[in-house]
């Protein structure tokens, strides 16, 4: 589940926070006062996968991310893409 806590409560608890994230696929959100600085942090396996999405849209290869979405064991659970996807 996603946990959601402060900038303040994420400086006092960092090193737990990043323990926890590294062992798990729940990412923490650091929510600001400003909602664009709000910060995710991730575990290795899940930032390197949103970095091949990433590249592969910027490539224009929507249907290789389509492909790699559909070989994921959790697209069960994700919302299926539009048909214009």
């Amino acid at each position: 589940m996603t946990k959601i806590v402060s900038a303040q409560e994420a400086q006092a608890q960092l090193t737990d926070l990043t323990q926890a994230v590294a062992t798990s696929h729940d990412p923490v959100i650091i929510h600001q006062a400003d909602p664009t600085q709000d910060a995710v942090l991730l575990n290795k396996h899940d930032y390197d996968a949103m970095c091949e999405t990433l590249a592969l849209i910027q490539a224009g290869s929507l249907a290789a991310v389509r492909h790699r979405f559909a070989a994921d064991d959790d697209w069960t659970t994700m919302e299926q893409p539009d048909s214009n996807w």
